[in-house]
């Protein structure tokens, strides 16, 4: 499963054991990346502490790409593994992608 969608690229990515164990992916993985969203800011401080700490995978494909010039998401399209260069939809400057850091 990912956290994202197609159009504005995706941020993490988890293959789960077991169907049980997605919901709390996904509410860690929005507390870890949104923090301040009135879904996050509702989960226990548990939870929010631990998705603060928690290691997430980058996704293999459609990671999402920001902008640095007017701060609009890109994302690969659909079979592209990796994101090198682009020119913004937004913006129409050329901007070049370095690799994103393993955490």
């Amino acid at each position: 499963m990912k956290l994202g969608d197609e159009v504005n690229g995706f941020l993490a990515e988890e293959i789960t054991s077991s169907v049980a164990d997605i919901g709390s992916w996904l509410q860690e993985s929005i507390a870890h990346f949104f923090p301040a969203s009135s879904f996050a800011l509702s989960l226990s401080p548990e939870i929010r502490e631990r998705a603060a700490h928690r290691l997430f995978r980058p996704p293999a494909t459609g990671a999402q790409v920001i902008c640095p010039h007017c701060g609009a998401p890109h994302s690969a399209p659909p079979g592209m593994e990796e994101v090198i260069q682009f020119v913004c939809a937004h913006c129409g400057n050329s901007v070049e992608v370095t690799p994103p850091t393993i955490q």
